[in-house]
């Protein structure tokens, strides 16, 4: 994971990406990789610097890792499709830190209620 925030490039911001990942070949993988790469890496024209946690490759505790991202990025996307435990509990993480998350799930998933307002729909 490259520290892109130092420097003077156009890609001074970071986004990070939160969701359930899956295992390789898998469907969700699949549509993480998609959700990636046709809605959320075009934000890299706006001059943000886009991390999944599939980009993580540095060695050390993963969870630390995570933490300091959701803790200090500029911007979160935070995919709550299949409700997944990993995936409320870092949006809770950043919620606590009041900075800004961008929230995204599927058509059909059904949020708790305390999080309905902060979805908007799209077709």
């Amino acid at each position: 994971m490259s520290d892109n925030k130092s420097t003077d490039s156009p890609k001074n911001k970071v986004c990070f990406i939160i969701s359930p990942l899956g295992q390789p070949g898998s469907e969700a993988r699949g549509k993480i990789e998609g959700l990636v790469n046709s809605v959320i890496e075009p934000l890299s024209n706006a001059g943000y610097n886009v991390i999944s946690p599939l980009d993580i490759d540095t060695q050390g505790s993963i969870a630390k890792q995570v933490i300091k991202l959701l803790l200090e990025v500029e911007l979160v996307i935070a995919n709550l499709t299949d409700l997944n435990l990993n995936v409320m509990y870092e949006l809770a993480v950043r919620h606590a830190k009041r900075l800004p998350v961008i929230i995204l799930a599927e058509i059909g998933t059904l949020l708790p209620f305390n999080l309905m307002g902060d979805l908007k729909y799209c077709n």
